[in-house]
């Protein structure tokens, strides 16, 4: 039904973490290593081609048979940013494709940031929906966190996409009608005001969008426990997957659609 793709050496890395954590099977991409050698050359030179030129030289891109494609990658670097391209390209109307992609910091190499924008322009034209997990927003937002736990933020946002994919959202995709660029936020509630709690903190994302709003809720909990708390702000859908996994925890994940729609 669905597969993660990890391009290049961080995607690899993502697609990896992703498939231990939620039993996804992955497909990892890289120029030195995983399930599928590329040649960095081959694909600096084949990104910006046609779509036929491309599935002539990546045959393998058209023999996946997963009807829903999560692309993983981190942008900036050749075989990443230009393996997201090329999957979308070829995969395109072929499978339902769900990019979740890093940038780079700013204080980081200006060709690399700059490669990864241009990118972010042209992931639009193929993928169904994307995430951008701009790494400015570490900086912004989780400072107070040690580097090397913050580092780990993105793959674990990731995760739960996917996860939540898998348990809820895909049955709903094609009813949900959001397309484009979507936002995002993990949240955890404890205590008598979790459900309230753990949507705060996920409404807190650095990644968060400001337009409607998707609410998947994980936990010991009913549909009925969230629907009251959950209306306050106004979500386009909200679902429960019941689990004993986070014990008297709850946790939400936001995705948002990236602007308000103009009416």
């Amino acid at each position: 039904m669905l597969a993660v793709i990890g391009c290049g050496g961080a995607g690899s890395r993502f697609a990896r973490y992703i498939a231990r954590e939620t039993g996804v099977k992955s497909i990892r991409l890289n120029d030195g290593g995983g399930d599928i050698n590329v040649d960095r050359k081959l694909v600096y030179a084949y990104a910006d081609v046609s779509p036929k030129i491309i599935a002539q030289s990546f045959p393998w891109v058209m023999k996946l048979s997963y009807p829903y494609l999560f692309v993983v990658a981190g942008l900036g670097g050749i075989v990443g940013t230009g393996l997201t391209k090329i999957i979308g390209k070829v995969r395109r109307n072929k499978s339902k494709l769900i990019g979740i992609f890093t940038l780079p910091f700013s204080s980081e190499n200006l060709e690399r940031r700059r490669r990864a924008l241009q990118a972010v322009q042209e992931i639009g034209n193929y993928y169904d929906i994307y995430f951008i997990l701009d790494n400015d927003g570490l900086v912004n937002h989780y400072s107070h966190v040690p580097i090397n736990v913050a580092m780990g933020i993105p793959a674990e946002v990731m995760k739960h996409i996917v996860l939540d994919f898998q348990r809820v959202l895909i049955k709903n995709f094609l009813n949900l009608q959001v397309r484009g660029e979507m936002g995002v936020g993990i949240g955890i509630g404890v205590g008598k005001e979790k459900i309230r709690v753990a949507i705060e903190d996920a409404l807190d994302s650095p990644w968060m969008g400001e337009g409607n709003k998707i609410m998947i809720f994980s936990g010991d909990i009913e549909i009925e426990d969230v629907s009251p708390i959950a209306k306050n702000y106004a979500p386009l859908f909200v679902d429960v997957y019941r689990t004993s996994e986070y014990g008297e925890r709850v946790k939400v994940t936001i995705l948002s659609e990236k602007y308000e729609k103009k009416i």
